[in-house]
């Protein structure tokens, strides 16, 4: 009872002191009077979407939504009755009156903190100013109704962007000293709506080729000028930005520069296209990339690429009217800069340099492509050629390899120098484009030693790779991928006479090996293996050759020797990876051979060679003999001895059956262990 009286006491103490200090219980009503309701929500809050706006529409914006909707129907349907009862005053008055009270209530909204109906006045503002400027047209008012549609659209969707822009100026961003939330639609529509004036007013113009080209041009500056105006706007308020204003203008630019860069290409390249429209296509489609490598920072960083993408084909249009010397001429001289350039730096580290460097090297292969096309077809300029016009007789051989040369040079050059990834693939490339091109009519005798020549080389360059630590590994990786692809060249190459096949197959099982000497390679000396003993097999089968160990003998050697210089080079390897593959080729194909023929000498000879296989490996404590020789005798007993069981009567199997099985019944534990022992043996061989 004492307790409870004390516990009792010392509470009555504490609430005595709560009720004598009036501060604390000021300051919470005050924290309570000021707190924000769900309807005036934190500047934080105002920030960042709310969870329940991040899951769905709530019940509130179906039926703000679905008003507004009745709203701009209701409108719409008011216009089309009223509208020829009232006089032109009465026209304008109506569209003025919902159109600012529609602004007036997004205002009133925005100020009293009801964002969604804020929202829901803003969209009906935006519809009604469209349907305003539609109505307009349709309903001939003051005569706009004879005005062609994109010339209306023009002049409409530039004052309708201006008029909504102007809305969102009039929403306020304050009240008493606190931010307010911004209304999202205003500036989209606008930069929406001037995109259509601009698209409209290049419509409105009905322009030839050339003229899209510039206007498309044009069009595009003004639009990317837009979106980065929309774009700082926004940036210039982070709390109170806008998100997608940018996005309509951005994608007018985008949409502007691919009409630009596609009507341009198509006078310049068009066959029906005069000279002088050619060359102004090929003027104004310079302005972009030129004006992008001029630029400075981040922006020139990311248009840099794209700008030396695009001055390849714009180059490109006053070749197609030079003859095809002069086309192998330029091509010549800009093998040889690219060449000087590839030795030694004569140009400056500037952005501009770089970019011409790099349409240089992007213009050999075209140009190689045009000379071949050129030579083949007979044509004495590419216009001429587009247009299907042959003219002159088709050029010699040498002709379409001077291209190529003045490619691939300077580029085994470039690769030797820098020695990445990047230039090794680019010669790759360039040296099978010029042997393609050279040997272009060539038989297939002359294709595979070409080819062949390729293997090696690459086979030199991925075992220079391999020596050299500090080497970097793709570009041994471009070597034996490019040599793999010659090799297959060759094999395909000499497929139709034998013993081309077999020389082939030789050669490239040697390159292998020599390759498969340098450090860590030696796996691939499997690879050069299999490929000897084809080309050896090959020999075998045109010279009637019927015994299997005259085909497995060249393997089992090349696999022994493997063997022996992995064993050198690391005692501590298993047996299987050094003798067995080896021991493999020698056994299991005679072995099968003997089984299926029931040739008797070689059934005696492949068991003696297994059992003195199967002791060494128990004298020597090695695996890969106890495991194959193991096998070869196994395979030999039952094949042999399972048919002497035909012979036995029915009741001996019977009976011999049931005493193993009782035997082994009553020695299991002890049969247990010995199995474990024998695979613990096992184990421990090497």
């Amino acid at each position: 009872m004492t307790q409870q009286i004390a516990g009792l006491r010392s509470e009555a103490d504490s609430l005595v002191q709560v009720l004598l200090v009036p501060a604390a219980a000021g300051e919470r009503a005050a924290a309570y009077a000021v707190a924000p309701t769900p309807d005036d929500p934190s500047p934080d809050d105002r920030t960042r979407p709310s969870s329940r706006a991040a899951r769905g529409p709530s019940g509130q914006q179906v039926l703000l939504g679905l008003g507004a909707l009745l709203l701009l129907s209701a409108a719409a349907f008011f216009l089309l009755v009223v509208w020829f009862v009232v006089g032109l005053a009465g026209q304008a008055l109506i569209m003025a009156t919902l159109t600012a009270a529609a602004v007036a209530g997004s205002a009133v909204a925005t100020r009293r903190r009801l964002h969604a109906a804020a929202e829901t006045a803003a969209v009906v503002a935006t519809g009604l100013l469209t349907l305003d400027l539609a109505a307009a047209h349709w309903l001939d008012l003051a005569g706009l109704g004879h005005l062609a549609t994109d010339a209306y659209w023009a002049g409409a969707g530039l004052l309708g962007g201006v008029l909504l822009l102007g809305f969102d100026r009039l929403v306020p961003r304050t009240h008493d000293g606190a931010a307010l939330r911004r209304v999202l639609v205003h500036r989209p529509a606008a930069t929406s709506m001037l995109a259509v004036a601009g698209w409209s007013a290049v419509a409105a113009t009905d322009p030839a080729p050339v003229a899209l080209c510039g206007l498309a041009l044009l069009l595009a500056v003004g639009s990317g000028a837009g979106a980065w105006a929309a774009y700082r706007l926004d940036d210039a308020a982070p709390a109170l930005r806008v998100p997608w204003s940018s996005v309509p203008l951005l994608v007018s630019t985008v949409v502007a520069l691919a009409t630009h860069v596609r009507t341009g290409l198509g006078v310049g390249y068009g066959h029906d296209s005069s000279v002088p429209e050619a060359y102004a296509a090929a003027a104004l489609l310079l302005v972009v990339p030129v004006a992008a490598l001029l630029l400075g920072g981040w922006v020139a960083g990311l248009l840099r690429p794209a700008a030396v993408a695009w001055l390849v084909p714009v180059v490109g249009i006053p070749l197609l009217d030079a003859p095809r010397l002069v086309v192998v001429a330029v091509s010549v001289v800009l093998g040889a800069a690219l060449a000087v350039a590839a030795v030694r730096r004569v140009l400056p580290d500037r952005p501009w340099a770089t970019a011409v460097t790099a349409v240089a090297w992007a213009a050999q292969p075209a140009l190689l492509l045009l000379v071949l096309a050129l030579s083949e077809e007979g044509a004495s300029t590419g216009r001429l050629l587009a247009a299907g016009v042959t003219d002159a007789p088709p050029a010699g051989w040498l002709l379409p390899v001077v291209p190529a040369l003045a490619w691939s040079l300077p580029a085994v050059l470039a690769a030797v120098r820098a020695r990445s990834l990047l230039w090794v693939a680019l010669a790759e490339t360039a040296v099978a484009a010029t042997a393609c091109t050279a040997l272009r009519d060539s038989e297939a005798v002359v294709w595979w030693p070409v080819a062949l020549v390729l293997v090696a080389g690459n086979a030199a360059l991925g075992s220079t790779c391999a020596r050299a630590r500090s080497s970097h590994r793709g570009v041994e990786g471009a070597a034996v991928g490019f040599g793999s692809l010659w090799a297959v060249t060759a094999v395909l190459t000499a497929g139709e006479a034998p013993y081309q096949l077999a020389g082939v197959l030789v050669t490239l099982g040697v390159v292998t090996l020599a390759y498969a000497a340098s450090p860590g390679r030696l796996p691939v000396a499997y690879l050069g293996s299999l490929a000897v003993s084809a080309g050896l097999w090959v020999l075998q089968w045109e010279a009637d050759v019927t015994t299997v160990e005259a085909f497995t003998a060249p393997l089992v050697v090349l696999l022994a020797g493997i063997g022996r210089v992995q064993w050198s080079r690391d005692h501590r390897l298993p047996t299987f990876l050094t003798a067995g593959p080896a021991l493999s080729a020698a056994l299991v194909p005679s072995a099968m051979l003997a089984v299926a023929e029931g040739s008797a000498l070689r059934l005696a000879v492949v068991t003696a060679a297994a059992v003195v296989v199967l002791g060494t490996g128990l004298l020597r404590s090695w695996q890969a003999p106890v495991t194959v020789g193991g096998v070869v005798l196994v395979v030999v007993a039952l094949t042999q001895g399972g048919p002497l069981a035909s012979y036995v009567p029915g009741w001996a199997v019977m009976g011999a059956s049931g005493a193993a099985l009782l035997a082994a019944g009553v020695a299991w534990e002890r049969a247990v262990l010995a199995g474990r022992r024998a695979n613990a043996w096992y184990g421990t061989l090497r």
